[in-house]
């Protein structure tokens, strides 16, 4: 099963949490990307808002994500 990224078009808070997480823990992220609310994905699919990220998941096999609960 070929795994489908699936992450937020607009800036939110959990891609800032989500972002400010992986500077932490790769030097290189954080040189290359840092902490943000609005990451430029190198690939994958955007989607507009949490339930427009979630409604993408839900149609996409062997999709992944991150999203506020």
């Amino acid at each position: 099963l070929r795994i489908n990224v699936v992450h937020r078009k607009d800036g939110s808070g959990s891609t800032f949490v989500f972002t400010e997480y992986l500077s932490a823990v790769s030097g290189e992220w954080k040189a290359k990307y840092g902490a943000n609310t609005l990451i430029s994905w190198p690939l994958g699919t955007d989607a507009e808002g949490t339930q427009n990220l979630i409604q993408a998941v839900h149609d996409t096999k062997g999709a992944i994500a991150y999203a506020e609960s």
